[in-house]
């Protein structure tokens, strides 16, 4: 944190008492284009996990490695469990979006501070999503790789 900016991704935006209503517009314009990325990537992120979902499923495993089996529910209980999350994020993304139009940048200090901390923890979730998908996938490459049937 430098000059009282936090980082989100590859934007940022005041994080201190915003004093002009011209400040609080541009921040509020930078968590609206921040709202609208993530909003974005939720597809692809979703149509990513059902992919994985179809590979887990499909019979290209061989039955003779000890495990297998087991294994295969695993991955598909967490993609279901991270699927959930996502969609519940995916709603917070949209309440998040309405609540950020009907604040105004005239509106008084405590309802701004509020709406900052909120779009933060959002954004964080959302960090954390893609970091779970990541780990995820990585260990999902790691098990088929060496279970593909020949």
């Amino acid at each position: 944190m430098k000059n009282g900016t936090k980082h989100i991704g590859t934007t940022s935006f005041e994080m201190q008492k915003e004093g002009t209503p011209a400040a609080r517009a541009k921040t509020m314009e930078t968590m609206h284009y921040q709202l609208q990325g993530m909003k974005a990537m939720l597809p692809h992120l979703k149509s990513e996990s059902q992919f994985y979902v179809q590979v887990l499923k499909a019979p290209i495993f061989d039955k003779n490695v000890p495990n297998t089996f087991e294994r295969i529910q695993g991955y598909l209980a967490q993609l279901t469990q991270w699927q959930e999350e996502l969609n519940t994020l995916s709603h917070h993304i949209v309440v998040q979006e309405q609540e950020l139009g009907a604040v105004c940048p005239k509106a008084d200090e405590s309802l701004w501070t509020v709406r900052k901390r909120e779009h933060l923890a959002l954004v964080r979730s959302y960090e954390i999503l893609q970091k779970k998908l990541n780990g995820l996938k990585s260990e999902l490459f790691q098990f088929i790789e060496g279970r593909l049937r020949v």
